[in-house]
């Protein structure tokens, strides 16, 4: 008869882990208590500022910051609410962006109350300049003339006086500078000299751009940096549109080209400049060596046992067989910047409290040519093995948000991980595949990701994961001499607690190769007669993607 170890203790570790997940504070509510505290801090100061605010500037710079503390004010009340939407990344977000927001319109005001008192002293003397060309002009020009050069001056000038809102100053400050671009006197000579270098850098930037262009998109016609060229090439057009024309255009018209094409350069250097990262897939299959310490049935001659077939169970050397293995994953820490917040899907698991769905996830596939020792002797251990995990965050390290990485795209070279607890279950065959042997433990995991440069500014991630866990698996069952013998090749197993621990890491080589390394060990501390057992995987990935891309093109 088989015996099995009885239970109640190691159910009694799991029960006990899962209520210390349900108590863990979840990284959400922790980010949003933060963000609060960061909005109310906001808040107070605006608050402050508000009440020191004096001067000719002093309306336009109270309304700034009142209307920045209402907004903070309104994160902070919408963040230690927690509404069901807040509690989602879009929602948070949202939360996030808007106290950024909130911050940058009362940066802009205080730049445009600076402006102001600059571009009050510019269009006064634009205006004396233009009295003064009319004075000496010969001959001199009609009065109507010279009012109409400066009545857009004039006017600008009194919009920028007179603004008393924030929204009225930012509107005057644009008109002011257009109309001190207008009004700029115009030298025909150097406007015919700048034309001819404006038209021959343009062009030469539209070449640039192009190639640029048709490279990337051939290495990724949906890459981050397709979007950037092709704006830079759109403004790099109207700029050429400007310089079409043979006669020599205005200075303005010449300056809208020259703003054109320095921003144009400007996106392809931040373009060029931009570190793609490309995140770890959701699929991986890979292929190699496996090193196994297996326990093995051997027939025994029948001048050793007496009458009949009897076999003897016995642990083997370690030996490399061939491994293909398949994974599925989505890890918060491997995932692309802008889904590192996400939950992962809920699977139809809508019935459980919010606490209690999986951060983290994966599964593997393993089928092993685990057979035949040599022509007498056979391994116990299956050619399937099925492993499951999912985890619950109780830490983050590096996680931006896509908003913070967009604002400093240094962001996304650094490392980034979780820790995690874990809690996993899975299976291996026998040797016929006929009985599945299952596991189940629990414990605690670290998952991390290090972007690795595999070509010219393009990054992918280094993946690694390590756990340590307690749960039962099944052990051969075997005397005191490390040895069984059965009546047939199929031996009896039990259940025993077990100490665990696994690595799992995948280094990119190239852009579309990886190596991939796994450890699994188990010791039976709830068994001292048992040795304890592991396994080594060295293998590469099998690019399946680009493979069937090959394939239907062909």
């Amino acid at each position: 008869m088989r015996s099995v170890q009885p239970w109640g203790t190691p159910f009694s570790v799991f029960a006990a882990l899962l209520v210390f997940a349900s108590c863990t504070p979840q990284r959400f509510a922790e980010r949003r208590a933060r963000l609060a505290d960061e909005a109310d801090w906001i808040a107070q100061t605006f608050s402050s500022r508000a009440a020191q605010a004096d001067g000719p500037d002093a309306a336009i710079l109270k309304l700034a910051y009142i209307r920045g503390e209402q907004t903070a004010r309104r994160v902070a009340t919408s963040c230690r609410a927690a509404s069901s939407y807040l509690k989602s990344p879009q929602g948070y977000a949202e939360a996030e962006g808007e106290l950024t927001a909130a911050r940058e319109a009362v940066a802009r005001v205080l730049a445009n109350v600076a402006a102001r008192r600059d571009l009050v002293t510019r269009l006064d003397a634009r205006t004396q300049e233009i009295d003064e060309a009319a004075r000496t002009a010969t001959p001199s020009p009609a009065p109507g003339i010279t009012a109409a050069k400066k009545r857009p001056v004039l006017d600008a000038l009194s919009a920028v006086q007179t603004a008393a809102t924030p929204d009225a100053l930012a509107i005057a400050i644009d008109h002011a500078r257009e109309a001190l671009q207008k009004s700029e006197p115009q030298d025909p000579t150097a406007n015919a000299t700048k034309h001819g270098q404006l038209k021959v850098l343009v062009d030469g930037e539209i070449a640039r751009v192009t190639a640029l262009l048709d490279a990337e998109k051939k290495k990724d016609a949906n890459g981050p940096k397709v979007p950037i060229l092709e704006g830079a090439a759109a403004a790099l057009q109207k700029a050429k549109a400007v310089l079409a024309p043979t006669a020599t255009p205005s200075s303005p018209a010449l300056a809208d080209a020259e703003k054109e094409l320095i921003g144009a350069q400007n996106a392809v250097a931040k373009a060029q400049e931009t570190p793609t990262v490309f995140p770890s897939p959701w699929f991986r299959a890979h292929a190699g060596l496996v090193t196994l310490s297996p326990y093995v049935v051997t027939a025994v001659p029948p001048d050793q046992n007496g009458s009949g077939e009897r076999f003897r169970l016995a642990r083997a050397d370690g030996r490399p067989d061939f491994y293909l293995e398949m994974d599925f994953f989505g890890r918060m820490a491997w995932l692309a910047p802008e889904n590192s917040l996400e939950r992962t899907p809920d699977y139809g698991l809508r019935f459980l409290p919010d606490w209690l769905l999986p951060d983290d996830y994966e599964g593997r596939i393993r089928l092993t040519n685990n057979d035949k020792i040599d022509s007498q002797s056979s391994a116990v251990g299956g050619d399937i093995t099925v492993e499951t995990l999912v985890g619950w965050n109780l830490a983050g390290i590096g996680l931006e948000s896509a908003e913070a990485i967009a604002r400093d795209r240094r962001l996304a070279k650094r490392p980034r991980g979780t820790i995690n607890l874990e809690l996993g279950t899975g299976f291996v065959t026998d040797s016929d595949s006929i009985d599945a042997h299952p596991h189940v433990e629990g414990g605690l995991g670290t998952a991390w990701s290090f972007p690795l440069e595999v070509a010219a500014n393009e990054f992918r991630l280094a993946t690694l994961y390590t756990g340590l866990y307690y749960g039962l698996f099944d052990f051969p069952q075997i005397d005191t001499d490390d040895v069984q013998y059965v009546d047939e090749r199929r031996p009896q197993y039990n259940s025993i607690g077990t100490l665990s621990g696994r690595i799992d890491a995948a280094i990119p080589i190239t852009g579309n190769l990886d190596v991939v390394v796994g450890v699994r060990y188990w010791d039976p501390v709830g068994s001292s007669r048992r040795p304890e057992s592991w396994s080594v995987f060295v293998g590469i990935s099998v690019p399946l993607g680009k493979l069937l891309e090959a394939v239907t093109k062909s």
